[in-house]
């Protein structure tokens, strides 16, 4: 049997999600960068830190379009994510990018309450980008970061129960100042 890219996407955030429960900001560290750690993915051209207690889950992808990675932050079966999907795009804004992040979130999710999308002014580096939230049905509550840059496209995604959110906004901050495109 062969999946479609979007169901094999659905999938993997489904898994990445249903452990997605209990987990609060409180019990990790995020102490210094310097005891982070980097992920790297040569393929999609893309760098992201992490913070210490978190694993990185590389994912299956197939076609134009890829969940690449979920970092996770396990506590028995409690965690939270934030995501970072791919796409190769022909010389894409960060507007084109924040269509496509509304596309996929149309696909996800039958019902959700659109935020605005405005400048992501924290992250200097990453020409253009923006950002959006959302607030899905199921009572979770994402972030996007829109990131355009040459013919890559990226959505930088932080999705947790509404109630947290707030709790992670800084740690997730700190993750997207690290990402980094790679020549």
């Amino acid at each position: 049997m062969r999946w479609s890219t979007s169901a094999s996407i659905l999938l993997s955030l489904v898994v990445a999600m249903f452990a997605l429960v209990n987990c609060h900001p409180s019990d990790f560290s995020t102490q210094g960068s310097d005891e982070w750690q980097t992920y790297v993915n040569e393929e999609h051209q893309f760098a992201i830190d992490y913070p210490p207690g978190w694993k990185a889950y590389p994912t299956e992808y197939s076609g134009d379009e890829a969940l690449v990675v979920s970092l996770v932050r396990q506590e028995g079966f409690s965690a939270r994510s934030v995501a970072v999907v791919h796409k190769r795009m022909q010389s894409p804004t960060s507007e084109d990018v924040a269509l496509w992040g509304k596309e996929r979130i149309k696909e996800l999710f039958q019902s959700y309450e659109l935020g605005e999308l405005r400048p992501a002014d924290n992250y200097q580096h990453l020409d253009a980008a923006l950002t959006r939230t959302y607030l899905a049905d199921e009572g979770d509550r994402l972030t996007d970061v829109y990131i355009a840059d040459g013919e890559h496209a990226y959505i930088i995604t932080l999705q947790t129960p509404q109630e947290l959110h707030d709790d992670f906004t800084s740690l997730f901050a700190q993750m997207v100042a690290s990402f980094e495109v790679l020549e």
